[in-house]
């Protein structure tokens, strides 16, 4: 993952390695492919690692790090001889020295402005790899899915903030740092005195943040923004009445866990929440809060109806709890996040038209 867009970038301290060269320079090739994320999404650098050692590369989850340490450059050299690697090792190292280096990229020419006045992006988790486990939920890939996209764009300064020594030591990876790059583009991006201003950003102040909880990656993530644009604000989760682990975590102050709820809200069908989440809606979020599944249908076609916004089950739920606690919120700026349209055709109509029953 690139430079600045990147979550965790290693410190490969590594020069330029030309060539073919031996045994050494393949290592050295081979680890810098390792030791950069971009590898994860792209199968053709992923299956050279595979074609190493395909046994040992599954009973290791798939870690390329990892199967590198079992071998020495010799061995190494041995093994891609016998694979025919070697032509294939140098074309993936060709292109991420281009991916790293090039200044043409789509970013820099449509999406230049910001450069100076970069996006924050803020998430709890991110489903890069499973060699990578700082995730819990589907909303966690998305998160991923959304930072390997805008890195491949380049330059778009779409920042993940994580819970970043955290998820480095649930790694077990001691080469991760935070880029300096990184560290300084969020600090200009949340600096007061240099322009930045909350009402540029929320039109009014918000009394209080109505968030989707699953696994508990969009609702901290949110929160932290949220608590950091408007210290006062009051956050609320969102789960479906029958899938309501997190409200029972919350209330109990330790991770609940339930059976897999029966809920139209497929997205939100999580058992527990995550447990670095967590910490962070323990000390933040004010109150979870529930809405029947007859609520949420109600909230899908309040936002297809008067908004033209087609919402998943899921992704209606945080209006619905608005909808259905809704003296709570009387007279109170409230922002909702309406996240997902992940729903097809035939069941949005069956949910609209009662012929999928939600009870």
């Amino acid at each position: 993952m690139a430079q600045a867009e990147t979550i965790f970038e290693y410190e490969s301290g590594s020069q330029r390695m030309g060539g073919d060269g031996g045994g050494d320079a393949l290592y050295e090739k081979c680890m810098a492919l390792a030791k950069n994320l971009w590898w994860s999404w792209h199968p053709e650098v992923t299956s050279i690692f595979r074609d190493i050692d395909p046994i040992r590369w599954r009973q290791l989850d798939h870690n390329p790090i990892a199967l590198l340490r079992e071998f020495n450059p010799e061995r190494l050299a041995v093994r891609a001889s016998e694979m025919v690697l070697h032509s294939r090792v140098n074309y993936a190292y060709r292109r991420l020295q281009e991916y790293q280096e090039s200044q043409g990229t789509w970013a820099s020419t449509h999406a230049g402005v910001l450069g100076a006045k970069p996006v924050a992006y803020f998430s709890a988790e991110f489903g890069i790899h499973e060699s990578l486990p700082i995730y819990s939920g589907g909303l966690g890939n998305v998160a991923g899915d959304q930072l390997k996209a805008n890195s491949d764009l380049e330059r778009i300064a779409d920042l993940a903030v994580n819970v970043a020594e955290r998820a480095i030591a649930l790694a077990n990876h001691p080469e991760f740092t935070i880029p300096a790059q990184l560290k300084e583009m969020v600090d200009r991006a949340t600096d007061k005195s240099s322009g930045y201003r909350t009402d540029s950003l929320l039109c009014v102040p918000l009394d209080a943040l109505s968030g989707c909880a699953g696994g508990g990656g969009l609702l901290s993530g949110c929160t932290v923004a949220a608590k950091h644009l408007v210290p006062g604000i009051r956050v609320f989760g969102a789960e479906p009445e029958r899938g309501d682990d997190m409200q029972r975590s919350l209330r109990s102050g330790q991770i609940v866990s339930i059976d897999v709820p029966r809920t139209i809200c497929d997205g939100q069908q999580t058992q527990a929440v995550g447990k670095h989440p967590f910490e962070v809606i323990r000390a933040h979020v004010t109150d979870v809060l529930t809405a029947p599944d007859p609520v949420v249908v109600e909230a899908m076609r309040f936002a297809f109806e008067r908004m033209k916004v087609v919402l998943e089950p899921s992704g209606a739920n945080a209006l619905a709890v608005l909808m259905h606690h809704r003296e709570l919120f009387k007279g109170q700026r409230v922002g909702i996040t309406l996240s997902g349209g992940n729903v097809g055709v035939d069941r949005f109509v069956a949910l609209m038209t009662g012929a999928e029953r939600a009870d």
